[in-house]
């Protein structure tokens, strides 16, 4: 399993909505880990003045992560594989 981080910029997100962000990515995480496929939904966190989200998922491939990000309909700006 590789560690992923996930960035994407989010401006005016509340605390409402970054609770929202993350239960939509952990349902989506859950619901897409089967055939192999693996991935878990870590923890996300919130730059207001950069507006600036960063997330991080621990999975078997890229694409998982991509799918999760798809189905839960959240935006990024890049996905990138932690050392």
């Amino acid at each position: 399993m590789t560690r992923f981080r996930v960035e994407r910029q989010l401006p005016g997100l509340t605390e409402k909505h970054l609770g929202a962000l993350r239960e939509a990515l952990g349902e989506a995480s859950r619901r897409l880990s089967h055939d192999g496929e693996s991935v878990r939904y870590i923890r996300s966190s919130y730059d207001r003045k950069r507006s600036l989200c960063t997330c991080t998922f621990e999975a078997s491939s890229r694409q998982a992560v991509v799918m999760v990000n798809e189905v839960a309909q959240v935006p990024f700006l890049s996905i990138r594989a932690l050392p």
